[in-house]
C-alpha cells in the first residue's frame, strides 16, 4: 500500500493566514487567487510486489 502523508498542521497555518488576511482587507476588492503548496510525502507499508519494481513510484 502506498499513502501520501500531509502535515494537516501546517495546512490549518495556511488557512488562517488566508482567511485573516482576507477578513483584514474586506473593505477592498478581494485579493487575487493564491496558491499555497505543502509539502507531501510518499509512504510505502508492506512487502513490495513484483508489480512495484516495473513502476516505482513517482515523487
Amino acid at each position: 500500500m502506498t499513502l501520501v502523508s500531509y502535515d494537516a498542521d501546517e495546512i490549518g497555518r495556511q488557512a488562517a493566514r488566508l482567511l485573516i488576511d482576507r477578513l483584514e482587507h474586506d473593505d477592498e476588492a478581494p485579493p487575487a487567487s493564491r496558491r499555497v503548496t505543502v509539502p507531501t510525502r510518499v509512504v510505502r507499508y508492506g512487502a513490495p510486489s513484483t508489480d512495484d519494481a516495473a513502476h516505482p513510484p513517482r515523487v
